[in-house]
């Protein structure tokens, strides 16, 4: 059976190097079963114009799109394009936001299968009862419409062993690759903490799956041979989740003498002096570090179970290897209880740690799957329905308002006590451009937001109401 697996650009739009991993995974289960062709856009109108030309090519029976909260507007766009193409073409639609937004899906934007949950295993088994014309009841981990009514059938069962799962297909990435001479690797899935303003724990569960440590070098030395890459970055949500695993991929670097530069984001604990000097000696040379607060209030309320002192003992470890490793943080404003007094304690704190780079400050997004998500739907203050009334993903205003929290973001990231590095040395040095930074954070540049405006009414409407409203308070405005 020919399967096309599509990722397509969200509100934000970039003609950089970043690309999405997941496909990648899913051609690499998929392709031992079926003819599989996987696509990667950044901007929305070259998906429009070459989805067709690329469909009619390849004439798929079975068409899956990766849904986030960003791009499940264009998801939705897409989806009716491809029924024009094929009325009988099998839609799947997988990714977090359609996990938890399945009915949606289905329903409103006319998707036919929906992918609950971890997608390797289950699309592969999808595919195969789309070819023997087995009922869909059979396959675990869907949701599907039947009679006109939402069916949900089963989870399927994780991944326990994420050896077991093919080596990632990132073919279609290739022009992306060899531009940057950059690659991508996930090590492992879940993370043991529930933040409040994260979905990664519910989406990949809290029991932490990783690779084995020659599953890790394999991996490197596969997109090494493949691509040619001269730096990978480690994309786990927190790469450290042991510190004797963290010492024993750097051994194996080292003892396969591969040597490249890397980067990775962690958490500060638990982390060593020995572990930092391992990674470094191995090929590290950034690390950005996930702190969201420097009040400790701020800590507590978003369950981010880290201190201030821990905080700070990190930086000054990693300090001590500022003449050939930079160190950033990831930082936020705007949860649940942010105050003016919440910020200048953050402020004043930063101001005394020791970085390479200025902070990564973002405003808070409401995101389906996070805890901050259900508690605001239990108010009533959030609908399940406003994901398919509009393209746009909510701030959290009901404390302070949008223009308050991008002051407090702006304040934040110049705040720090600046180390002294070589700019030209630094990790992301001539790899991403300003608008690539932005798509990684989701934030959207002026100039293409106003000509998506003109082509999309409904983000016209709600960013306008955005803007005339930013003084107010109150309630989630999409």
């Amino acid at each position: 059976m020919k399967v096309m697996l599509l990722s397509l650009p969200g509100l934000t739009e970039s003609d950089g190097v970043l690309f999405p991993l997941g496909i990648g995974y899913l051609a690499g289960s998929l392709k031992k079963h079926h003819d599989v062709e996987a696509l990667h856009f950044n901007f929305m109108n070259q998906a429009r114009k070459e989805v067709p030309a690329h469909f009619n090519a390849f004439k798929p029976s079975v068409v899956g799109l990766t849904c986030s909260t960003f791009n499940r507007g264009f998801v939705g766009e897409m989806i009716g394009l491809l029924k024009d193409l094929d009325k009988d073409v099998k839609i799947v639609v997988g990714g977090v936001h359609a996990t938890y937004c399945y009915d949606q899906i289905l329903i409103q934007y006319g998707a036919d299968v929906v992918v609950i949950g971890e997608g390797e295993r289950t699309l592969v088994e999808l595919c195969d009862a789309f070819e023997n014309t087995t009922n869909l009841d059979t396959v675990r981990g869907i949701a599907f419409k039947k009679n006109n009514k939402v069916i949900k059938n089963l989870s399927q069962d994780v991944v326990a062993n994420l050896n077991d799962l093919p080596m990632p297909d990132y073919s279609y990435a290739r022009r992306f690759i060899e531009s940057s001479k950059m690659g991508f690797i996930i090590t492992s899935r879940g993370c043991p903490v529930r933040c409040t303003f994260c979905s990664t724990s519910s989406f990949w569960g809290q029991k932490v799956r990783m690779n084995s440590v020659t599953r890790v070098v394999d991996e490197m030395e596969m997109l090494i041979a493949q691509f040619n890459v001269k730096k990978i970055f480690f994309h786990d949500d927190t790469f450290n989740l042991g510190v004797s695993r963290v010492k024993a991929i750097c051994r194996e670097i080292m003892d396969r003498g591969i040597k490249i530069k890397w980067a990775c984001s962690c958490r500060v604990v638990p982390v060593s002096e020995e572990m930092i000097a391992a990674m470094v000696e191995a090929g590290c040379i950034h690390i950005c570090w996930g702190i969201e607060s420097g009040s400790e209030e701020m800590l507590k309320r978003i369950n981010k179970k880290i201190t201030l002192s821990q905080i700070r003992s990190t930086f000054e470890l990693s300090s001590k290897f500022s003449d050939v490793m930079s160190t950033g943080a990831f930082a936020m404003v705007g949860n649940p209880g942010e105050t003016a007094e919440t910020i200048q304690e953050t402020v004043n704190f930063l101001r005394t740690i020791p970085m390479t780079d200025l902070p990564g400050t973002s405003v808070l997004y409401v995101l389906p799957g996070t805890l901050l998500y259900d508690t605001l739907k239990r108010e009533g203050r959030i609908n399940d329905e406003d994901w398919a009334r509009y393209d746009t993903v909510p701030y959290y205003t009901i404390d302070n308002s949008f223009r308050t929290m991008t002051k407090w973001a702006k304040m934040v990231s110049e705040s720090t006590r600046r180390v002294p590095f070589d700019r030209k040395q630094h990790f992301w040095y001539g790899t991403l451009k300003t608008s690539d930074l932005k798509d990684a954070a989701q934030t959207d540049g002026p100039f293409g937001k106003i000509l998506r405006m003109i082509a999309r009414p409904r983000l016209l409407l709600s960013t306008l109401t955005r803007y005339f409203s930013a003084g107010r308070t109150g309630r989630i405005r999409f």
